[in-house]
C-alpha cells in the first residue's frame, strides 16, 4: 500500500524545502502534499488518506494543535510530526501525551526531520500488518468454531452419543442454548434455491441476515441458535435465560418475530421464509 505524507507550513521557503526534502531524499517512495495553512491541510486531508502530517505549531488562523485534534477526531491512524521553529514547552505539554506525535525543532538538521517520518511510517505500516493479521487470524478461528458447531449440533439433531461435557463445549464454540434445559424448535425455509457457487455465496449472506435480523426483533429474555440444514432450511432452536416456562407465550413471541423475517426477507431479497413451529419444547440430549 502506498503511503502518503502531508507536510503543513504557512512559510513557502520552509514548505518548499520540506518538500523538496521528501520527494528527492527519501529513500522510499511516498506521496508527498503540500498546504500552506492548516485550513487548506483540512480540505487535502476530506480527500486523500494520509498516513503521517509533518505540520508547524505556530500558524495564523488554525494552529498544529487545532489541526492536529482535527486529525485525531476523524483519522485516528494518522500520525503527526509537529515542526517549530523554538521550543514551546507549553505546547509540548500539550500534546507529549500523545503516541502518535513527535516534535521536532526547525534548527534540527535534515536527517533528524527524516527520521522521525520514516520511524512514523514503519509504526503505521507496522499497525496495518498487525490488525491485519489479528483479523485474518480471528477469521480463521471463527471458521474452525463455525464447522465444530456445525458438526456438534448435526449430532445432536440425529441423536448420536455426545459427551458429558456438552454446555462446555457448546459455549466454547459460541451457541448460547444450555443442554439441559428444553428449547423450542422452528424449522425455516428459504424458498429459492441456489446451485451455482455465485448463488451458494448468495446463500451464506442471507443466512446471516437471516441472523442479524432475528437478532433485532428478538426480545432479550429469550436466547437463539439457527442451525443451518441442506435443502435452504435451518432450525431455528429457541430457550428463555431465566428458566421460564410459559411456552405457549415463547411461542408467540417468537412467531411474531419470524413475521418481521419474513416481511423484511420479502423487501430486501424477494424470497419467501416459510416456517413451522414444532408442538412442544424438546430436550437437546
Amino acid at each position: 500500500m502506498n503511503q502518503n505524507l502531508l507536510i503543513v507550513d504557512d512559510e513557502r521557503e520552509i514548505l518548499s524545502w520540506l518538500e523538496e526534502l521528501f520527494r528527492y531524499e527519501f529513500e522510499q517512495e511516498l506521496g508527498v502534499y503540500t498546504a500552506s495553512s492548516a485550513l487548506e491541510a483540512v480540505k487535502l486531508l476530506a480527500k486523500v488518506r494520509y498516513d503521517v502530517v509533518l505540520t508547524d505549531i505556530k500558524m495564523p488562523g488554525m494552529d498544529g494543535i487545532t489541526l492536529f485534534r482535527h486529525i485525531k477526531d476523524n483519522w485516528p491512524r494518522c500520525k503527526t510530526v509537529f515542526l517549530t521553529g523554538y521550543g514551546n514547552f507549553e505546547d509540548v505539554y500539550q500534546i507529549i501525551q500523545h503516541d502518535d506525535v513527535k516534535y521536532v525543532l526547525k534548527s534540527e538538521n535534515d536527517d533528524v526531520i527524516i527520521e522521525a517520518v520514516r520511524q512514523f511510517l514503519i509504526q503505521s505500516r507496522m499497525e496495518l500488518e498487525a490488525e491485519q493479521n489479528r483479523k485474518e487470524q480471528e477469521n480463521r478461528l471463527e471458521e474452525a468454531r463455525y464447522w465444530i458447531r456445525r458438526e456438534l449440533m448435526n449430532r445432536l439433531c440425529i441423536g448420536e452419543e455426545i459427551p458429558q461435557n456438552l454446555d462446555e463445549r457448546m459455549k466454547a464454540v459460541e451457541v448460547p442454548l444450555t443442554c439441559d434445559k428444553p428449547v423450542l424448535a422452528f424449522l425455516l425455509r428459504l424458498e429459492q434455491d441456489w446451485k451455482d457457487a455465485g448463488e451458494a455465496q448468495t446463500r451464506l449472506v442471507r443466512e446471516a441476515a437471516l441472523v442479524r435480523i432475528l437478532q433485532s426483533n428478538m426480545p432479550p429474555k429469550l436466547k437463539f441458535y439457527v442451525h443451518n440444514l441442506e435443502n435452504n432450511q435451518s432450525l431455528l432452536l429457541v430457550q428463555p435465560w431465566n428458566g421460564e416456562q410459559d411456552w405457549q407465550l415463547i411461542s408467540v413471541i417468537v412467531q411474531g418475530a419470524i413475521e418481521y423475517v419474513q416481511e423484511q426477507f420479502r423487501n430486501l431479497y424477494h424470497d419467501t421464509l416459510s416456517a413451522v413451529a414444532a408442538p412442544e419444547p424438546v430436550m437437546l440430549t
